[in-house]
C-alpha cells in the first residue's frame, strides 16, 4: 500500500520554508514604533521578533543571558496582537520538555503586560496539567495565568497562549473529540536544544504549519539513557550487511538523538537568528572565555585585575590568550580561577613550566603568569 506522506516529513526534511505574507512585516514593523517601543529590544532581538512575521518556521537562539524568555514575551504578546488588529481567533501552544520551562513563558507573558499595562490586551495565558505559580485569584483585575480544567475550554478563547508538555497536549485533544485535530495556529517550543525530535512530535502533530524554536545548543542536550549507538549497531550485526542500507540507517540513528533545534538549525540556516548580547554577565567575565560571536577572538595576550581574589602575595592579575580557549562553549566555572589567584603556590619559581588542562577546556601555562 502507498505511504501516506504526513506533512511534518517535509519540516524534518528541511523543506518547511514558507513565507508568512508580506503585510505581517509591514505590521510588526509598525508595532515595534508603537507599543514594542515598551519592549527595548537590542538589535538582534528586534531580528528575532521580526521572525515569525516572515517565516512559517522560525529559529531563535543564544547563550544564557541573552534574553530568550523575555523576547519569546514580547513575540507572543506581538502575535495576539496581531490577530487582534486582523479580527481574527488565535490559539497558540507553547511547549517544552519540562513544566518549569513552560511556567516561566507564561509568566513572563502575564508579567509583560502587567507590569507595562497593555490596554486592552486579548489574551489569555492558561496551563494544562501541573501548575507551581501563584493560585487563580477571580477578585484580581491583572492578568493571570489561568488553569485549564477541561479540554472543552480550548474554545473558550478566542486568543489562547496554552502551556503544556507533549504529553499533556496529546492528552488534551484525544480527550476531547470536539477539538479539530489541529487546534493550534502555532506551536512553540522553548529549550528546543533539550527536546528531541520523537519527543517533539506529541506537540508539533497538533499544529496547523507555524512554528518557532527557541533554545542554546551549546548548553546542556537531550538526556539518552540507552546505549550509545556504536554499540546498539554492533548489537545486531545482520543489519550491517548492506552498507548503503547500513550507512542511510546510522545517520537516522544519529540523527534521532540530536536536539529539535540543532537538526533545525542543520536544515534552516537562513532562518534562524543569533542572540548575541548577555545581560546576565559581569562584562570582564564575559571577555574571558572569547566565546566566538559574542567577543572578539583577541589576538594578543590581555590581563584581568580579579581584586576580590587576594592572598598572602597581595593580588594576583590573569594574563591569557584568547586562542587557548576551546571555542563553542558558553558557560564553565571560574572558581579555578579564583582559586589559583588565592594560592600563591601556583605561582612558585621551583615549579617547572606546566601545561594543565582543566574541565574548563582552559589551558594553564607557568608562562601565562605575570
Amino acid at each position: 500500500s502507498d505511504k501516506i506522506h504526513h506533512p511534518l516529513v517535509d519540516l524534518f526534511d528541511g523543506a518547511w520554508d514558507f513565507a508568512q505574507p508580506s503585510d505581517w512585516q509591514e505590521w510588526v514593523q509598525e508595532w515595534l514604533h508603537t507599543e514594542g517601543k515598551l519592549a527595548s529590544l537590542n538589535t538582534a532581538q528586534e531580528q528575532g521578533l521580526h521572525l515569525p512575521f516572515r517565516h512559517a518556521l522560525s529559529l531563535i537562539q543564544g547563550p544564557p543571558g541573552t534574553g530568550k524568555t523575555n523576547l519569546l514575551g514580547w513575540i507572543l504578546i506581538a502575535l495576539v496582537r496581531h490577530a487582534q488588529a486582523r479580527d481574527e481567533p488565535l490559539r497558540i501552544a507553547v511547549s517544552a520538555l519540562t513544566h518549569q520551562a513552560i511556567d516561566q513563558v507564561l509568566s513572563k507573558v502575564v508579567k509583560l503586560v502587567n507590569q507595562h499595562d497593555l490596554p486592552d490586551f486579548p489574551g489569555h495565558c492558561c496551563k494544562w496539567g501541573r501548575w507551581d505559580g501563584p493560585d487563580f485569584d477571580e477578585n484580581s483585575d491583572e492578568m493571570q495565568v489561568e488553569p485549564l480544567e477541561a479540554p472543552e475550554q480550548v474554545r473558550r478563547f478566542s486568543h489562547l497562549i496554552l502551556g503544556a508538555t507533549g504529553y499533556g497536549l496529546t492528552n488534551l485533544v484525544e480527550k476531547n473529540k470536539t477539538l479539530p485535530s489541529k487546534p493550534f495556529d502555532w506551536v512553540i517550543f522553548d529549550e528546543a536544544s533539550q527536546v528531541l525530535m520523537p519527543q517533539a512530535m506529541l506537540s508539533l502533530v497538533y499544529g496547523k504549519g507555524n512554528f518557532l524554536f527557541l533554545g542554546d545548543v551549546q548548553q546542556l542536550p537531550p538526556v539518552i539513557r540507552s546505549a550509545p549507538l556504536e554499540q546498539e549497531t554492533s548489537d545486531f550485526p545482520d543489519q550491517q550487511a548492506d552498507d548503503t542500507h547500513h550507512t542511510h540507517d546510522e545517520n537516522l540513528e544519529s540523527e534521532v538523538r540530536r536536539s529539535l533545534l540543532s537538526c533545525m538549525l542543520h536544515r534552516y540556516p537562513q532562518q534562524s537568528v543569533f542572540l548575541d548580547l548577555t545581560y546576565r554577565m559581569n562584562a570582564e567575565i564575559c571577555a574571558f572565555p572569547v566565546a566566538p560571536g559574542i567577543i572578539p577572538n583577541y589576538n594578543r595576550p590581555r590581563q584581568m585585575l580579579l581584586p576580590a581574589c587576594r592572598s598572602r602575595a597581595g593580588s594576583a592579575t590573569i594574563r591569557w590568550t584568547g586562542s587557548l580557549i576551546r571555542k563553542n562553549r558558553w558557560s564553565w566555572s571560574v572558581s579555578i580561577i579564583a582559586a589559583a589567584a588565592r594560592n600563591p603556590s601556583w605561582r612558585r619559581k621551583s615549579w617547572p613550566a606546566w601545561p594543565i588542562a582543566y574541565k574548563t577546556s582552559m589551558v594553564w601555562t607557568r608562562n601565562n603568569w605575570p
